[in-house]
């Protein structure tokens, strides 16, 4: 936006005066609108220039319903990239008087909800959490009706890229999105933290071998990549990998535009953000269920996160073996279900990478330092992350079985099937676990009884 041709006084608009101050003194260094460039997922594709963070974002309108094909209160909105000597309180508090804005925050920082830290191979290991969850009874029925086709149901997944021609998931990823349109950053079509590629392995693995490893479903997966490089030192002396927001926003605008089924975000934040909660109840509106980690932070101040949090959004906790909930799952009253989270098995990227670096002491600031590296092929991780992507793949099936299911529908058919665990204790719903733990089988067979509502 050119802020100095822009109309109106310093009483009316402090934000838009401010913005204008701020452009003539060069320290607006990038505005960035989001839908500039078309960031839908292509089978192959030619890199393009990927987004850095930013500092500022505008517009907010409420978006109760709208048609598949309406306009959306998040178009037209822009990130501002501003100098690290900006004031950034003051100038979105500013922005927040000024009519002419409806956003004005500051871009949330959403990162990983993985265990990154203790993956580790898995010559050994088996997908216990497929038995718990009923999947392995469903294949034993050998009743379509119970084994839905789920190739046409699209599911989306947000995250740190995927290994697409990995064998472990045979044809399931159909487009993969690795950039996000004409910007400053390149990025790279590899997942080097290998985070997305084993969400996606829960949800639609396809591999027979000596070791025979499965996803929830045979389904169309479409994977955008929402990380770059790592960039923020954490407090256990690690550099970790973060959620690009331009990246993330323009996947979400995809998503809504391609009209996918349902969305997976494995990634959270606990700063909330009314520009994202409002593409967030964009898709909704459309029709598209989302499932979204609850956060492994249960050991750490159980921090409200979103996307989890944010309204009609599924939120999974995560359990273990013994249908416990797990340690570090984050809790609460918002969260819908909980699903295996502990030691779970699926792809991983064939070729090397990180996790994150650890944090070196160097030139008087840390600096990253010896990667964290992953396994490969294959491996187990732990986190709320993978319980997400148990029940995203959960409902692709049910969407399979009956395609006329609202997201309200899907989230109430959840509800009711769900696992009501000992650590329960008879009760209908616990911050704990939500309304118990993931029971495909019974998701399904109770769902032929029912379609969806009007």
């Amino acid at each position: 936006m050119d802020t100095s041709k822009a109309s109106g006084n310093a009483a009316e608009h402090p934000g838009l005066t401010r913005l204008q101050e701020l452009q003539r003194a060069g320290l607006i260094r990038r505005v960035t609108p989001i839908l500039e460039d078309d960031p839908a997922p292509r089978p192959t594709g030619e890199a393009r220039p990927n987004a850095s963070p930013f500092a500022g974002q505008r517009r907010r309108e409420a978006l109760e319903s709208a048609p598949h094909d309406a306009g959306s209160a998040t178009d037209g909105v822009s990130m501002y990239e501003l100098d690290p000597t900006v004031d950034t309180i003051d100038i979105v508090k500013r922005l927040s008087e000024d009519k002419a804005f409806v956003y004005a925050e500051r871009v949330p920082r959403y990162a990983l909800f993985a265990d990154a830290h203790r993956a580790r191979p898995s010559d050994t290991a088996s997908q216990w959490s497929l038995a718990k969850i009923g999947w392995d009874t469903l294949q034993s029925q050998g009743a379509t009706l119970l084994r839905p086709d789920a190739s046409a149901v699209k599911v989306a997944v947000l995250d740190t890229g995927v290994d697409q021609a990995h064998p472990g998931l045979g044809s399931n990823v159909k487009t993969y999105c690795h950039d996000c349109g004409s910007t400053p950053v390149e990025t790279s079509d590899q997942d080097v933290v290998g985070h997305g590629t084993h969400v996606t392995g829960i949800i639609a693995g396809d591999e027979q071998g000596e070791v025979t490893r499965h996803g929830i479903c045979k389904c169309s997966v479409h994977v955008w990549k929402i990380f770059d490089a790592p960039e923020y030192c954490e407090d256990d002396n690690c550099f970790v990998y973060y959620v690009k927001p331009l990246m993330y926003a323009r996947a979400l605008k995809a998503c809504i535009r391609e009209r996918v089924d349902v969305i997976n975000l494995s990634v959270g934040s606990p700063e909330p953000s009314d520009f994202y909660a409002d593409l967030i109840r964009d898709a909704i509106s459309r029709g598209i269920s989302v499932v979204a980690a609850m956060g492994n932070a249960g050991q750490r101040g159980n921090p409200r996160e979103y996307p989890a949090a944010c309204t009609g959004v599924i939120a999974v906790g995560a359990t273990t073996s013994d249908d416990v909930v797990a340690s570090s799952s984050s809790r609460g009253e918002h969260m819908a279900i909980s699903a295996p989270g502990v030691g779970i098995l699926s792809t991983l990227p064939r070729y090397p990478g990180q996790t994150g670096f650890d944090a070196e002491y160097r030139d008087g600031e840390n600096r990253p330092g010896t990667p964290r590296l992953r396994g490969l092929v294959h491996g187990i991780l732990h986190g709320t992350s993978m319980s997400a992507a148990h029940v995203t793949g959960a409902v692709a099936l049910l969407k399979a079985q009956q395609p006329g299911l609202t997201p309200a529908d899907v989230a109430r058919k959840l509800a009711a099937s769900a696992e009501k665990v000992p650590g329960m204790a008879g009760r209908e719903r616990t911050d704990d676990y939500g309304h118990g733990r993931l029971n495909l089988y019974r998701l399904l067979t109770q769902g032929q009884a029912g379609g969806a509502s009007r």
